[in-house]
C-alpha cells in the first residue's frame, strides 16, 4: 500500500471512529448528548448570524435590510402585515426598510 493510501485510509478510519461516536452521543439519552445538541445548534446559528452579517456589510446594507432582501426573495406575494410578523417588526418599520432598498435600487416598486 502507498503511503498516500495508507494516509487516507487512517483519515477516514479517524473520521468514521468520531462519527460513530457522535451518533452514539446524540441518540443516547443523556444529558450530555443534549448538551452537545444544544452547542451544535448554538454555534450553527451563530455561524449563520455572522454570514448573514459578513453579506449584508458586502453589499453595504444592514441585516434588517438583507433579512428583508432574502425574505422578498421567496415571498415576494406576502402581505404586509404577515411579512412584518413573521420578521418579528411593526408594519411602519418593514416599509422603512423597504424604502431604503428601493432607494438603494435593490428592488422596484410596484
Amino acid at each position: 500500500m502507498l503511503d498516500v493510501e495508507k494516509i487516507f485510509l487512517n483519515i477516514f478510519i479517524f473520521l468514521s471512529d468520531r462519527l460513530k461516536f457522535l451518533i452514539n452521543i446524540l441518540t443516547s439519552n443523556s444529558n450530555f448528548g443534549a448538551s452537545v445538541i444544544t452547542d451544535l445548534i448554538f454555534n450553527l446559528v451563530n455561524r449563520c448570524q455572522e454570514k448573514e452579517a459578513r453579506f449584508a456589510q458586502n453589499y453595504d446594507m444592514g441585516i434588517a435590510e438583507f433579512r428583508c432582501l432574502c425574505h422578498l426573495y421567496q415571498n415576494l406575494d406576502q402581505p404586509v402585515k404577515q411579512f412584518a410578523d413573521y420578521m418579528n417588526l411593526t408594519s411602519s418599520r418593514l416599509m422603512r426598510i423597504i424604502d431604503k432598498l428601493v432607494e438603494k435600487n435593490l428592488i422596484v416598486s410596484r
